[in-house]
């Protein structure tokens, strides 16, 4: 590629700055995105890039450009674009926030309209240097957005050839991927309008999600003993009655019922161990009641030391079952 002697310059000039800015950048962003569960990726224009821009016709000046470095701040859904914004607010200065569908465009265009903001690092110790003067720029985009991009702008975008067709496929591609950010960020709202089907499964889930939340109301569970994650806890403990009750496979709520009620009763006399999880605690009621089946299975228990210090006799009644490794 043939580039102009000024062009070069220009760039030669700006690329120690670009570094210095796109450093700044990581090391500011990376942090707050791994805090956060958001993925983040960075890259700085190439000089091909630069002149490609130029050669658009979109630019006055070469100075106008403001994507020499940018960053895109990838989240779950578009419910948290707004903490991002706040979050870049406190630590750039904002120079200008084109928000998603700020631009006009038909209802009938589905192309790239996501959020950008164009930034500058603050100057907090008032020097003179060059890069508190060159802006970059922060895209925040939804996974599903990023998934189109990734996935169509090397054929469209920057493809080898021109086609109608290929602009086709990502134009409804992109539709596609509007329609699901919608569906995820009104999930609470749009599944009342869902119709249920009775599965067994889920129905037990849902009585051990809801005897921890009336257990835990009650007082009967202490606040330290509730799982991080509920619904998962109740995937667990479905798996541990589903693999190991005596009489196989669990499918009887009937069974459910009297082994969460006979728990209640236990819980009313007694208080779970400070040194067990909720599960472990779970897992011993099991083994006490007999209701654990001697036979082996693809369950693989997590019998701990603490476990076996206040029940010692898990050590005889599983000994044929699989356990996990921990040491």
């Amino acid at each position: 590629m043939i580039i102009p002697k000024a062009i070069k310059h220009f760039y030669e000039v700006q690329e120690t700055n670009l570094n210095l800015i796109s450093t700044r950048l990581r090391e500011t962003l990376f942090p707050y995105c791994e805090k956060c569960g958001h993925a983040y990726k960075q890259r700085t224009k190439s000089l091909e890039s630069l002149f490609e821009k130029l050669e658009s016709g979109r630019y006055k000046s070469i100075t106008d450009i403001d994507d020499l470095v940018a960053s895109t701040i990838i989240v779950a859904t578009l419910n948290l674009e707004d903490k991002v914004l706040d979050y870049l607010g406190s630590v750039f200065i904002i120079d200008n926030v084109r928000k998603r569908n700020s631009t006009k465009k038909s209802p009938e265009a589905f192309r790239f309209d996501s959020t950008r903001v164009i930034c500058k690092l603050k100057n907090f110790q008032e020097s003179d240097e060059t890069i508190y003067s060159i802006p970059f720029e922060i895209q925040i985009l939804t996974s599903f957005e990023h998934a189109w991009q990734v996935t169509t702008h090397s054929l469209t975008y920057k493809s080898n050839e021109v086609d109608w067709k290929l602009l086709r496929l990502s134009a409804q591609l992109r539709a596609s991927i509007e329609q699901l950010d919608m569906l995820v960020s009104s999930f609470s709202d749009i599944r009342v309008n869902v119709k249920e089907s009775e599965w067994i499964d889920i129905t037990i889930k849902r009585k051990i999600f809801e005897f921890v939340k009336n257990m835990s109301k009650q007082g009967k569970i202490a606040e330290e003993h509730l799982p991080k994650d509920l619904s998962r806890f109740s995937d667990n403990v479905h798996s541990l009655l589903n693999e190991t009750i005596k009489g196989g496979t669990i499918n009887d709520l009937n069974c459910v019922d009297t082994i969460l009620k006979k728990l209640e009763g236990i819980l009313s006399e007694e208080i779970i161990p400070k040194s067990l999880s909720l599960q472990q605690y779970f897992c011993i009621f099991l083994v006490k009641q007999n209701l654990i089946r001697r036979v082996k299975s693809s369950y693989n228990y997590l019998l701990t030391q603490e476990m076996l210090d206040i029940y010692p006799e898990l050590g005889t009644d599983l000994k044929s079952m699989k356990r996990i490794a921990i040491k």
